[in-house]
């Protein structure tokens, strides 16, 4: 919850808050059977209930988004009349295309430009446990990787110039 609040924070203006007392996390959550003509139903990737907040979050790596995935994982969240209901898309760079109005019936949330830096302070704060701390790093490398950001920008930049004045070699 920190993490989607210090990356997007106008969420604060919808009442979420860093004040949980309770949580609980599922996994590939099953709402029912997927109709598209009703547009309900489906299985959402990750469903954080609190005391406070419902959010789901539809993470896509290579996928695109199910016939009216989307919209049913937003009429779930409308219907659950929760105040603190929100749909999050969690893709690698933030082209999964759909219907839904980003900002208002959906937050997008990117790999590279949220789950990086989070992995990193995980990998930091994991200093004291090595077998965390190296799974952290291989998941950061892979989501690194994915995301085009293996590199160092600098090296990079050497790489193009050195590409550049040698390229008849």
């Amino acid at each position: 919850l920190d993490v989607l609040l210090n990356s997007l924070p106008q969420l604060q203006t919808y009442g979420l808050s860093r004040n949980v007392k309770s949580y609980r996390v599922e996994k590939e959550k099953y709402i029912g059977p997927a109709d598209s003509s009703k547009i309900e139903g489906g299985q959402i990737d990750l469903l954080i209930t609190t005391d406070q907040h419902l959010l789901a979050i539809e993470n896509k790596i290579y996928a695109a988004a199910g016939h009216l995935q989307l919209e049913r994982y937003h009429q779930f969240i409308k219907v659950s009349k929760r105040p603190n209901a929100l749909l999050f898309l969690l893709d690698l760079h933030g082209k999964t295309e759909t219907s839904l109005k980003e900002g208002q019936d959906f937050y997008r949330i990117t790999y590279d430009k949220l789950i990086i830096g989070w992995l990193e302070k995980c990998h930091a704060a994991a200093s004291d446990n090595p077998i965390l701390r190296e799974t952290i790093k291989q998941y950061l490398i892979l989501i690194k990787g994915l995301t085009g950001n293996l590199t160092d920008p600098k090296m990079s930049k050497e790489l193009e110039e050195l590409l550049l004045r040698h390229f008849d070699a």
